[in-house]
């Protein structure tokens, strides 16, 4: 396997992002996401009061990865939560070409009281930073949660990740249903 210069860079990258976030943060957010496909585990911590690093792997039946970090930064208005940013991800995938792309997006979260809130979150990743055979990708999910305690949150939400190749037939990485928890530290 010959690893490129953009690839290297990218992943270190993204080890650096993921690295930092719980020794620089002042909070630690951990969340676990399962369905009959796929699990993941992420990690966010706070930089600043406005801006945190956030890290998550994915692991896809067939032997498939996603290594994700992203630097974002908010901004809250009452109830409302809004979070902009990059985001560079490592993807392995069977049967099809591994690749590297840095993309743009964000997140939103509204409280709608009791402990329910709603979220929703888009990144996506044009074809000029998408690098290894990858022409492109796009990510969005939506989900409703419910924060038990301040230190721990339920949800249930639907994700979908597509990657666009350049040279192979396009795959959804995951498009489906989940349910996930999140702990505060």
């Amino acid at each position: 396997m010959t690893v490129t210069r953009t690839q290297l860079t990218s992943s270190m990258l993204l080890a650096a992002l993921l690295g930092a976030a719980p020794f620089a943060a002042s909070a630690v957010d951990m969340g676990i996401e399962l369905n009959d496909d796929r699990a993941s585990v992420a990690v966010a911590g706070n930089i600043t009061q406005s801006a945190k690093l956030e890290g998550e792997y994915l692991y896809v039946d067939g032997d498939n990865h996603l290594l994700q970090g992203a630097l974002l930064f908010s901004h809250n208005s009452g109830p409302h939560q809004f979070e902009f940013g990059p985001m560079a991800s490592r993807l392995w995938m069977d049967n099809s070409p591994d690749g590297t792309m840095l993309s743009l997006g964000g997140k939103y979260q509204v409280a709608i009281g009791n402990g329910l809130s709603v979220k929703a979150s888009a990144f996506v990743s044009p074809s000029v930073l998408s690098f290894s055979g990858v022409d492109g990708h796009y990510q969005w999910s939506t989900a409703l949660g419910y924060d038990l305690n301040p230190n721990l949150g339920f949800e249930v939400g639907y994700r979908q990740i597509h990657i666009q190749y350049d040279d192979h037939r396009d795959r959804d990485l995951e498009d489906g249903f989940y349910l996930g928890a999140n702990f505060r530290f």
